[in-house]
């Protein structure tokens, strides 16, 4: 299952490394290999971006509790940093974009 899987995302990356020449204006949707490289992209990126938020978030708590508080302005700072919901996902246009 772990080859087929890998066969399959390799796959998806290669048909989303085309060549691109036009550049998206507001009303762009994406051309299918933007999409797909932005799905494969997506696959990782997403649950590694929730993983992160998670992380930082219990260790940010850990670190409130043993310092009774003193911790806390850091905290914040770590869970804004980590927990930002628009860097979850990446659109076909953010694909586009990125090739010069």
């Amino acid at each position: 299952m772990g080859k087929v899987l890998s066969t399959v995302m390799v796959a998806v990356l290669l048909a989303g490394c085309a060549g691109h020449v036009v550049k998206p204006d507001d009303n762009w949707i994406g051309e299918p290999d933007d999409r797909a490289g932005a799905l494969a992209v997506n696959l990782v990126r997403a649950p590694g971006s929730a993983l992160k938020c998670a992380a930082a978030g219990f260790f940010s708590f850990v670190g409130v509790v043993l310092t009774l508080g003193d911790f806390y302005e850091d905290a914040s700072r770590i869970m804004h940093n980590n927990c930002n919901v628009d860097d979850y996902t990446i659109s076909s246009k953010e694909i586009r974009q990125a090739v010069p």
